[in-house]
């Protein structure tokens, strides 16, 4: 259980890194299965077969890689099954042309997310298919039945006539690698050169921040200005209104505004308005 053969980070169409060559293994015995890999009944699960160069293992019809009892196994619906790699089920590769662009199908394990790996080959050899040219990997999630669509555009040349297959590798613990898938031939592409379109995620938008728009405040009115000229009675000693003439109030003349009765006499200086 656990294994890792191979891996991630390999450059399509060569193998460096952590990719392996598996080749010319297995014979016409039962115990050897006639595969590159076998991993037999008690093999466990989680062990990850990825990014390696797989050919002429078994002669003409051993597997590249085999899962549980010899001879490839057949998918299962929702893949309920169990064994070595909990017998997890292949791609199955719809078409692929020269353009490079490659369309499958997966069920499995609902809503789980699959790395798909793609390998060209020169020549197939039916059933037991294998992975001359590591060629890169695509991802796809399963939705609630199980079932998933993948498109991958290849890099790495692909010209009519070759074959291409693929193996399915859980992307989180256990990390069990299918078979690989039957092998599909590559026909010829026509029109123009396809595109394979990224799904969109939105990025959240900041949300702006309120400025704060101040009020005015109001400017107080300063006191009334008042200036003018007095005019007194004539009568000593008689209280008579005194009357405030030629009155400015902030600017603004306002005359003939009467003042209280001050006391008798010519000289006093103080009075209060009245009259506003």
């Amino acid at each position: 259980s656990n294994n890792s053969i191979g891996g991630a980070g390999g450059t399509p169409g060569m193998c460096d890194g952590p990719c392996n060559i598996i080749a010319n293994n297995g014979d016409a015995t039962v115990h050897s299965a006639k595969a590159g890999l076998y991993l037999d009944p008690t093999s466990g699960v989680g062990n990850s077969i990825r990014g390696n160069v797989i050919f002429n293992n078994g002669a003409a019809v051993g597997l590249g890689i085999d899962l549980g009892t010899p001879g490839a196994n057949a998918n299962d619906t929702g893949d309920p099954d169990t064994g070595a790699n909990n017998l997890q089920n292949s791609p199955v590769i719809s078409d692929a042309n020269s353009f490079g662009l490659i369309n499958g199908t997966l069920n499995s394990s609902s809503s789980t997310t699959f790395v798909i790996d793609f390998f060209r080959n020169d020549a197939a050899d039916g059933t037991a298919s294998e992975a001359r040219v590591f060629i890169g990997s695509t991802s796809v999630t399963t939705n609630g039945s199980g079932s998933g669509a993948f498109a991958f555009l290849s890099s790495v040349p692909l010209s009519a006539g070759q074959f291409i297959t693929a193996t399915a590798t859980r992307a989180a613990a256990p990390l069990d690698t299918s078979e690989l898938s039957a092998a599909v031939a590559v026909t010829q592409g026509t029109g123009s050169t396809p595109t394979v379109t990224p799904t969109f995620t939105p990025t959240n938008t900041a949300t702006p921040t309120a400025t704060n728009t101040p009020t005015n405040t109001a400017t107080p009115t300063p006191p009334a200005v008042i200036s003018g000229t007095v005019t007194y009675g004539n009568v000593a000693g008689t209280p008579t209104p005194r009357f405030v003439s030629n009155v400015t109030i902030n600017g603004a003349g306002s005359p003939n505004v009467m003042t209280t009765t001050g006391p008798p006499g010519p000289t006093e200086g103080q009075y209060s308005l009245t009259g506003f």
